[in-house]
């Protein structure tokens, strides 16, 4: 496609913005007795695999910049639910 660097550049910061947001928000969701970290974790997974299945189709920088946005969200719910001190794991619903 041919990105120049000030292009790719901004493709990094729109995944470590997106990433730094989703870790602050999806902790907070997380962390709600009413909501299911597995089913979180599941969601948003497959929304990440769809958008990176078809990243080679994504030929303006625009589509790049939502990918970007949705990686660094897939990026930022995984550190948070795999290794969120309050759950010691996503499969451990059940905390007191």
């Amino acid at each position: 496609m041919g990105l120049d660097g000030r292009e790719t550049a901004k493709l990094i910061l729109i995944i470590g913005i997106a990433n730094i947001v989703a870790r602050v928000v999806i902790g907070f969701v997380a962390d709600m007795r009413c909501v299911s970290r597995l089913a979180i974790f599941s969601v948003n997974l497959v929304i990440c695999g769809l958008a990176s299945t078809f990243v080679v189709h994504y030929v303006s920088f625009f589509l790049l910049a939502a990918y970007a946005a949705v990686f660094g969200v897939g990026i930022g719910q995984y550190s948070k639910i795999i290794y969120s001190p309050k759950s010691r794991g996503m499969y451990n619903d059940n905390i007191n």
